[in-house]
């Protein structure tokens, strides 16, 4: 369900906490996933990240922004912006919406996992020799492990 965030903005919050609301998504890690729904041009809603998190993320998915934090300048749609949080000061986040129309903003905010990353096509591993296992195991016929007793691959074989 949508929450009031402030005067012409309503929030979805999807994971983690906002405004003492929790979200129905239960994930391993800590991390905060809201949608920011702009009623009104010109609204604006202030937040914090959640405590323990360090990086949020930003995908303006509807409409645009007039101001992120301090940055006085457009965000158009399908832009993404990236905040570092690690500091404690810079874990309030002011959105603004654009004066000419609504917008909708998704928040992603999580911890760092300091690994190694490496990906090719879908595949996103922490080393390029997982990667070539990976695919071993795809063209063998091992990955994605049968989880179900069904043929996975052909939804007609399911039991109805």
């Amino acid at each position: 369900p949508q929450i009031p965030a402030s005067d012409g903005v309503k929030a979805r919050v999807l994971a983690g906490n906002l405004f003492d609301k929790t979200g129905p998504f239960r994930t391993k890690k800590d991390v905060q996933m809201i949608d920011f729904e702009f009623e009104k041009p010109t609204s604006s809603v202030e937040f914090d990240i959640g405590h323990g998190l360090d990086t949020a993320m930003l995908y303006v998915y509807e409409g645009s922004l007039a101001a992120v934090n301090d940055r006085e300048e457009a965000i158009p749609t399908q832009s993404v912006v990236l905040l570092d949080a690690d500091d404690t000061d810079k874990r309030g986040i002011r959105l603004v919406s654009a004066s000419q129309e609504k917008a909708g903003v998704l928040v992603f905010a999580g911890k760092k996992i300091k690994e190694p990353i490496s990906w090719h096509g879908p595949i996103v591993m922490n080393t390029q020799q997982e990667i070539a296992e990976t695919f071993r195991d795809l063209r063998s016929g091992r990955f994605p492990p049968v989880r179900v007793d069904w043929d996975y691959k052909r939804i007609e074989t399911k039991e109805r």
